[in-house]
C-alpha cells in the first residue's frame, strides 16, 4: 500500500536554472522601478515643502525642434546611462572592491536623476509638464540600465538579458528624444537665431564638456540653440530632462546678460 502511495505521488519538476533566471528579471527590473519611482516621489514632495531647493527661474521653451537637437539629445542621454555597461565590460562585478565601486556609481546617476526632476516636478507641478513628456520613457530607460547593473552583479553571464536591455534602454532613449523634441513647447527660431549673434568673448563660445553628474545640474550655462552640432556636443545640452540636462523648460542666461531661452 505504502509502496502504490509513492508510486501515485507526482514527481516534483526538476529545478530549472533558466526558468530561475528568467523569473529574476522581472523582479529585478522592478526593484530598479521601485527606486525611480521612490526617489523621485520624495524628491516632488521636499520640491513641494521647500521650492527653494529648485533655485530660480520659471519653466519656459528653449528647444526649437530640430533634428540636431534631438541627435544632441539622444547622445547625452545615452552617455548618461552608459555607465551600467561600460562597468559590466569591464568586468566590475566580479570583484568585491569593484562591485561596490559600481554599486556607487549606479546609485549616484540615479539618485542626481530621480532628485534633480523630482525637486523640479515639485516647485513647478503642472506647469512643468508640458515639457516633460518624455520622461516616462527616459526614467524607463533609467530604470532597465539600472536593472542590467542589478543582473550582473549577480551573474555576468546571463548576456542575452544584459543585450536585451541595453538595447531596450537604447530603443526608449531614441523615443525619449523624439518626444523631447518635437512634443514640447519651441521657442522662435527667429529668437533663436537673435540669440546666436550675441557678442560674447571666444571663452564663453566655447561649449565646456563636463562630468555627468554635474551636467544633471539646474544651473548650468547652456549653449545656443543655433550651435547645435553633434560633433561638438556640449554637456550638459540646454534643453532636456533629466538624464544629462535639466528640463528643456531650463537653462542659464549667458553673460552679457541677453535672454538665451534659459531661466528668466
Amino acid at each position: 500500500m505504502a509502496a502504490a502511495e509513492l508510486t501515485a505521488c507526482p514527481a516534483r519538476p526538476a529545478s530549472n536554472p533558466a526558468a530561475r533566471r528568467a523569473r529574476a528579471v522581472p523582479r529585478e527590473l522592478a526593484v530598479a522601478a521601485a527606486a525611480v519611482l521612490a526617489l523621485t516621489g520624495a524628491a516632488v514632495l521636499a520640491g513641494a515643502v521647500d521650492p527653494s531647493l529648485a533655485g530660480g527661474g520659471h519653466p519656459h521653451p528653449t528647444l526649437t525642434g530640430t533634428v540636431g537637437e534631438a541627435a544632441s539629445i539622444l547622445l547625452n542621454n545615452l552617455r548618461a546611462l552608459a555607465a551600467p555597461f561600460l562597468l559590466i565590460i569591464a568586468r566590475f562585478p566580479t570583484a568585491r572592491l569593484t562591485r561596490a565601486i559600481g554599486d556607487a556609481a549606479i546609485a549616484a546617476i540615479l539618485t542626481v536623476n530621480c532628485v534633480t526632476v523630482g525637486i523640479q516636478l515639485g516647485r513647478w507641478q503642472g506647469r512643468l509638464l508640458p515639457y516633460l513628456p518624455h520622461l516616462p520613457l527616459e526614467f524607463s530607460a533609467l530604470a532597465c540600465s539600472t536593472c542590467a547593473w542589478l543582473i550582473a552583479r549577480d551573474d555576468t553571464k546571463r548576456r542575452r538579458e544584459l543585450t536585451v536591455l541595453a538595447l531596450a534602454t537604447i530603443a526608449l532613449l531614441i523615443g525619449a528624444a523624439c518626444l523631447e523634441t518635437w512634443a514640447t513647447p519651441h521657442r522662435s527660431p527667429r529668437t533663436a537665431v537673435s540669440d546666436s549673434q550675441v557678442d560674447t568673448p571666444s571663452d564663453q563660445r566655447a561649449p565646456r564638456r563636463v562630468a555627468v553628474v554635474v551636467c544633471l545640474r539646474p544651473d548650468f550655462a547652456p549653449a545656443t540653440a543655433s550651435r547645435f552640432k553633434v560633433a561638438a556636443l556640449p554637456s550638459p545640452h540646454q534643453g532636456s530632462v533629466p538624464l544629462g540636462r535639466l528640463a528643456g523648460a531650463f537653462g542659464l542666461q549667458q553673460p552679457p546678460p541677453t535672454p538665451t531661452g534659459g531661466i528668466e
